[in-house]
C-alpha cells in the first residue's frame, strides 16, 4: 500500500456479491473509492456464501482465518472466520449455524439472531488480529441500526471510533429482556428506554464518534425528528457508484441499438417489443414508493387516467426486487393480470444482469421517496429517468 497507514474497518450486512437494496452498491463503491487513501476491510456474515459458491465477484475463493468461541446465553457457539479479497478490499465472512443462514434480513427470528452474534464475532476477530498482524482498525464505519452493538463494543474495549452511517431509519427496538437473554445487558443505557424497549438507532446516533446519512434531502428530511439531536457529529456523504461497470460500453448488447437490445432482452423475458419502463431496488412503501408505481400502472392499465388507452398496449414494466411480502404479492398479481405489460422478477440477480436492464430500458422509474444513488447508475447507463426530484 505504499506509505499508506491508516486501516478502515466497516461492518455491514450487505457487500457484493451479497445484495438485497442498494446499500450492498454502497458499502462496495465506498470501500474501493476509500483505497486511495487507506487500507480497507469488510467485516460481514457469510450469509451462506460458502455454500453455495459464490464467489466469482472475490479475487480467490474464501480461505479460513481463524476459530472461537462467543457465548449467547447460556450457551457457547462456534465461529469461524474466513477472509478473501475483491478489488483490493480484504473482507471478512463470519462463520457459524446462525451467520450461515442465506437469508440476510429475514425471518425476523433469525435476523435478531444474526445481530447478536455479528455483535459477538467483531471483537472476537479483532482480538486474533491483535495477536496475528499486531494490528487493529483505526476507524469502524457501521451501517445502519443491525451493527451499532458491534460498533460500541469495538469502541468500548478496542477505544477505536465509530462513523454510524444511516441509510435508512427504521425506528427499531428491541426488548430490555431480549439483551439480557442474551448477554448484551452492557448496552442498556436508561436514556434510551422506551418501557421496556430500548432504541437502537438513538442510542448508536448517541454513541457514535461521527453520523452521517445517505443524501442531504434525507439529512433535511429527519432533521427535525432525529438528527438534530445530533447536530455537530452529523453530516451526510453521497452514496457513490461505480461508473466503470455501469458504463453502457460494458454491455453484453453493447454492439446492437439500443431499440433491439430492448426488443431482445424483452423478449428475454416473456415480453413483446414495447416501450420499457425498469425499476430495480428493494420492494419497500416508506422509502422506495413502489407502491406508488404499482398503483399508477394499474391504473394506467385500467384507463383509469385521460389518454391510458392510447399508451397502455406498448408499456413494458420490468420490476426487480424483494422485499415486502405485500408489496411482493401485489407485483406478481399484476403480472398474472397483464402478461404482455409486466414482468415481476422477486429476486435480485447479478450486477451484469440488471446492467443489461438498465442498458435496454427506455425509461428507469425511480419513484423513490428520499433521493437514491439508482439515479446515477441509470444516468451512467444513459437511459432516461423519472421520479420526484430531491436536492
Amino acid at each position: 500500500m505504499g506509505g499508506i497507514c491508516m486501516l478502515i474497518s466497516m461492518a455491514t450486512f450487505e457487500h457484493l456479491p451479497v445484495r438485497i437494496g442498494g446499500l450492498a452498491e454502497a458499502v462496495t463503491s465506498l470501500g474501493e473509492a476509500l483505497l486511495k487513501y487507506a487500507e480497507v476491510m469488510v467485516l460481514m456474515p457469510a450469509h451462506g456464501l460458502l455454500q453455495n459458491g459464490e464467489n466469482g465477484e472475490f479475487t480467490h475463493k474464501p480461505q479460513k482465518y481463524c476459530d472461537f468461541r462467543i457465548y449467547v446465553g447460556d450457551r457457547i457457539f462456534p465461529v469461524s472466520v474466513y477472509t478473501t479479497e475483491r478489488k483490493g478490499v480484504r473482507i471478512f465472512l463470519f462463520s457459524n449455524e446462525i451467520l450461515d443462514h442465506p437469508n440476510v434480513y429475514h425471518p425476523r427470528e433469525i435476523f435478531i439472531q444474526k445481530i447478536v452474534h455479528f455483535t459477538k464475532a467483531v471483537p472476537g476477530l479483532l482480538n486474533v488480529l491483535l495477536k496475528m498482524e499486531t494490528t487493529k482498525p483505526d476507524v469502524i464505519h457501521i451501517n445502519d441500526w443491525y451493527c451499532v452493538f458491534a460498533g460500541t463494543l469495538v469502541k468500548k474495549y478496542f477505544k477505536i471510533p465509530f462513523v454510524y452511517i444511516i441509510h435508512r431509519l427504521c425506528h427499531e427496538r428491541i426488548s430490555v429482556h431480549d439483551l439480557n437473554e442474551v448477554n448484551l445487558s452492557e448496552m442498556i443505557d436508561p436514556y434510551f428506554l422506551e418501557g421496556d424497549l430500548f432504541n437502537i438507532e438513538k442510542f448508536g446516533a448517541h454513541r457514535c464518534d461521527h453520523l452521517t446519512t445517505v443524501s442531504y434531502s434525507y439529512l433535511n428530511e429527519q432533521w427535525r425528528t432525529f438528527f438534530s439531536n445530533y447536530e455537530g457529529k452529523t453530516t451526510y456523504v453521497w452514496n457513490g457508484t461505480d461508473h466503470s461497470f455501469w458504463n453502457s460500453a460494458e454491455l453484453g448488447y453493447a454492439n446492437l441499438p439500443r431499440h433491439e437490445r430492448r426488443a431482445q432482452v424483452l423478449q428475454d423475458n416473456g415480453l413483446p417489443d414495447g416501450v420499457m419502463f425498469f425499476n430495480v431496488g428493494r420492494l419497500d412503501v416508506e422509502q422506495k414508493g413502489i407502491d406508488i408505481l404499482l398503483e399508477a400502472f394499474e391504473m394506467i392499465m385500467r384507463d383509469a387516467v385521460p389518454g391510458a388507452e392510447k399508451v397502455k398496449g406498448d408499456i413494458r414494466l420490468i420490476l426487480l426486487g424483494s422485499g415486502d411480502q405485500h408489496l411482493e404479492n401485489e407485483a406478481r398479481r399484476l403480472e398474472e393480470r397483464y402478461l404482455r405489460n409486466m414482468k415481476a422478477i422477486i429476486k435480485y440477480l447479478g450486477r451484469e444482469t440488471t446492467r443489461e436492464f438498465y442498458g435496454a430500458a427506455d425509461f428507469c422509474i425511480i419513484p423513490s421517496n428520499a433521493a437514491h444513488f439508482l439515479r446515477n447508475e441509470a444516468m451512467i447507463a444513459g437511459r432516461s429517468r423519472s421520479g420526484p426530484q430531491h436536492p
